[in-house]
């Protein structure tokens, strides 16, 4: 940060009013970036979560907290408890409705399964969201109003 040795006087409310006024009939709106708000930030640690890390090779993988790709169909499945502990160990701290909603958007929902003699409650997004950018641009859901 640079320092600097001026001093402004302070205007009159009235004064200062009329210059924001003039000022805000001329001003142009910048978006921010996508990746920038809370939604880019979650589809970059979701992708993180299911791109960059070891794979499962069978559906019972996804017990151990893995993700596991059905090629099939074309969809990632995982446990919504370990994207919410992955998550949280990257700092963004977020609640299981929360983590539902957001992974909705990406065109994600939820599945029963019975896996390794069991009845599992699992989570899954296409595989094709996270192409890479020569393959399809992808850009993260827009940025809803609270969560």
């Amino acid at each position: 940060m640079e320092v600097t040795n001026r001093v402004y006087m302070s205007m009159r409310q009235d004064m200062w009013l009329r210059a924001l006024g003039a000022a805000m009939e001329t001003f142009v709106l910048v978006p921010a970036p996508a990746d920038l708000g809370l939604a880019g930030q979650f589809f970059e640690l979701v992708e993180d979560f299911l791109t960059d890390r070891r794979r499962g090779r069978v559906i019972a993988d996804v017990l151990t907290g893995r993700p596991w790709e059905d090629p099939g169909e074309g969809k990632i499945y995982f446990r919504l408890r370990d994207v919410q502990a992955f998550l949280l160990s990257r700092q963004l701290k977020m609640s299981r409705p929360q983590i539902k909603l957001r992974l909705e958007k990406m065109g994600g929902s939820s599945q029963f399964k019975h896996v390794a003699g069991r009845g599992v409650n699992l989570w899954f997004v296409s595989s094709r969201i996270f192409e890479s950018a020569d393959e399809a641009e992808v850009t993260p859901p827009a940025e809803p109003g609270g969560l």
